[in-house]
């Protein structure tokens, strides 16, 4: 989870001590590195198969961009990393915060525009929606801004990310 401090001024004292307990609990359960490795496969039409811990997804260009269209589009991948992200860091902070859960959705939705530098996402907006119990709707609200502000990717994106991208070159035949 990200390592982000809680102000004690948004918050009354009782929901200071929870948080930081809570943050103190997150700390301690996580590992501090974990890796990632993907690999993708042309699948010789306009796709790709990615693959990583034995489990193949595929992805394929939408039909406006000359593909056919079988499979999510790596945008719609990206948003629904987004969403599960905001999705499962809400789950953690429902767990450590006993609420009774009736109800959980992440609709996420965004614009790819041609801009000057070719196209780009634009206006990325999320949306949690929870059903809960009468007595559970201040703990839901909290847990909601928990995610908001805790999700991982959420805060990858809010500061510059390295990329490297290599090549590697072989000679057929």
């Amino acid at each position: 989870m990200c390592n982000k401090s809680l102000t004690p001024t948004r918050f009354s004292l009782k929901s200071f001590l929870f948080h930081h307990t809570l943050k103190a609990h997150m700390e301690r359960a996580s590992p501090e590195v974990v890796t990632y490795t993907l690999r993708a496969d042309w699948d010789e039409q306009s796709g790709a198969e990615i693959t990583t811990r034995g489990i193949t997804i595929k992805v394929d260009l939408p039909p406006e961009f000359g593909g056919l269209g079988h499979h999510l589009a790596p945008d719609e991948l990206f948003l629904g990393a987004i969403a599960g992200c905001l999705m499962i860091t809400f789950l953690h902070f429902r767990k450590t915060n006993r609420l009774r859960l009736r109800l959980l959705q992440c609709t996420i939705s965004s614009r790819r525009i041609l801009t000057e530098q070719g196209y780009r996402l634009q206006d990325i907006r999320a949306t949690l929606r929870i059903r809960v119990d009468k007595d559970q709707v201040e703990i839901g609200r909290k847990c909601i801004e928990l995610a908001r502000n805790y999700c991982p990717l959420l805060a990858d994106l809010s500061s510059p990310l390295k990329v490297d991208v290599q090549g590697e070159i072989e000679v057929a035949g």
